[in-house]
């Protein structure tokens, strides 16, 4: 939880130029204008807590199923799949096209396109509601 904190700290800092306190991170998290399964998301994302990549290989099973295989990216095979490789990094899913999109749409006066990371993705509540600059 404390590295990702620090990684969303430093993302919102990137984008706004304001390193936020752990106070400020949750309680934006929490916003009101936010749907429920986003917060849930953001929530699980912040505290590793999504069913993926190296949760599969700490189930103890009292049988023969094994479940490490789950702990590969189902898409491109890479050894342990995390939030960041699904969001971003994988190259055989949808998220390098519709990172690019994204970038194609970005309104210019919010600044230049963001380095996109798993912080990137969980300051969405803190960085979504500022004004860009005045020009």
């Amino acid at each position: 939880t404390t590295n990702n904190l620090d990684v969303t700290r430093f993302a919102i800092q990137e984008i706004t130029g304001h390193l936020e306190t752990d106070a400020t991170i949750w309680s934006n998290s929490r916003n009101k204008d936010i749907s429920k399964k986003t917060k849930q998301f953001i929530f699980k994302a912040l505290h590793g807590a999504h069913k993926i990549g190296e949760f599969w290989t700490n189930i103890l099973t009292y049988t023969l199923l094994t479940y490490e295989h789950r702990a590969r990216c189902a898409h491109c095979n890479e050894d342990v799949e995390s939030m960041e490789h699904i969001l971003i990094d994988c190259p055989n899913n949808a998220s390098s096209l519709i990172w690019s999109l994204a970038k194609n749409t970005w309104p210019l006066k919010f600044g230049a396109w963001p380095r996109i990371n798993l912080g990137t993705e969980t300051t969405q509540p803190t960085t979504r509601t500022k004004e860009p600059p005045d020009s």
